[in-house]
C-alpha cells in the first residue's frame, strides 16, 4: 500500500509568497499529491483552489492557530471551504492554554464549539503537535489530557514524528496509540540533540549548524521507514512532509525534492 503525499507549505514560506503556481507546478512535477496551506498568501481562497485543480495537486489542509480560530471563526470556516480542504489543523496552541496553564479554562468546550463548526461544512479539525504537549502534568502528558477530553470525532491528531521523536522518543507508538484515529502524520526529521532547548526558545537567533537541526530526510536521526509504515498499519490516509528549517546550502524546493524522493524509495 502506498498513501498518497502532501507537503505543509511553512517549509517553502520563503519561495511561494514569490511565484505561488510556480512553486506549486514544482511540486506536482516533483510527485507531490496535494498540499497543506500554511496561510494564503494574499490570495482569495478560491482562486488557490482552482489553481490547485488546475496543477492537479489536492488542498488537503490548512494550519490555523489558536486562538487566531477562534477570533476570527467565520471568516476560517468560509475561506476553509472555498478553498476546498478537507482538514483543519490548529498548527500551535501556546501552553498557557493546556491543562495546567493560565488561559486553559474553558479551552475544551471552545474547541468542541470550533469542531462542531467545521464538521458542519464536512471539514474535521486536527491538532498539531510541537515538543511541550508531551510534557506531563498531574501524571499525564498534555496530550493526553486533550485527547481524553474530546473525541475522535471532535479532534483527531496530526502527529509531528519529530517533535514526539524529541520529547519522549517512542513516534511510532504514538502512532499506533491512535490507531484509526489519525488521517494525517507529519514526516520530519532532526539531527543531532545539544542544543534543541536553544533553538526551540529562540527559534529566530542564528544557531550554528553542528548541533541540533532539522534536516532532509536523507541526513536525520528518525527511522521514516519504520514511522511510514506504522502509519499504513494505523490506517493513516496522507503523509505530510515538513521541514521548519531548510539545510544549509540548499533550497527549499531543492529540500523538498529531496524528501519525497527518500519517501517513494520507501
Amino acid at each position: 500500500m502506498k498513501l498518497p503525499i502532501a507537503i505543509q507549505l511553512y517549509s517553502l514560506r520563503n519561495t511561494i509568497p514569490n511565484d505561488i503556481e510556480g512553486t506549486l507546478v514544482a511540486l506536482k512535477n516533483m510527485g507531490y499529491d496535494g498540499v497543506e496551506f500554511a496561510g494564503l498568501y494574499e490570495k482569495d481562497a478560491r482562486e488557490l483552489a482552482m489553481l490547485c485543480k488546475r496543477i492537479g495537486l489536492v488542498p488537503l489542509s490548512s494550519h490555523i492557530g489558536y486562538p487566531l480560530i477562534l477570533d476570527e471563526l467565520d471568516r476560517h470556516i468560509e475561506e476553509s471551504v472555498a478553498l476546498g480542504v478537507k482538514y483543519v489543523g490548529i498548527s500551535y496552541m501556546h501552553r498557557d492554554f493546556h491543562k495546567g496553564g493560565d488561559k486553559h479554562e474553558g479551552v475544551y468546550d471552545r474547541l468542541k464549539m470550533i469542531s462542531a463548526r467545521f464538521r458542519e461544512k464536512g471539514i474535521t479539525l486536527l491538532y498539531h503537535n510541537h515538543h511541550f504537549e508531551m510534557c506531563e502534568c498531574e501524571g499525564k502528558r498534555l496530550y493526553e489530557w486533550l485527547f481524553e477530553a474530546l473525541t475522535p470525532e471532535e479532534l483527531m491528531p496530526e502527529l509531528d514524528t519529530a517533535w514526539i521523536e524529541l520529547e519522549v522518543g517512542e513516534a511510532e507508538k504514538y502512532i499506533r496509540k491512535f490507531k484509526n484515529q489519525c488521517d494525517l502524520v507529519h514526516i520530519k526529521s532532526y539531527y543531532g540533540k545539544e542544543g534543541f532547548d536553544e533553538l526551540v526558545h529562540s527559534p529566530d537567533e542564528p544557531k550554528a549548524r553542528d548541533t541540533f537541526d532539522f534536516c532532509n530526510f536523507e541526513r536525520g536521526r528518525l527511522d521514516v521507514a519504520a514511522i511510514v509504515k506504522a502509519s499504513i498499519e494505523s490506517g493513516a490516509k496522507w503523509l505530510v512532509v515538513e521541514q521548519d528549517r531548510t539545510d544549509e546550502g540548499l533550497t527549499e524546493l531543492e529540500s523538498a525534492r529531496i524528501n519525497i524522493e527518500f519517501l517513494k524509495r520507501i
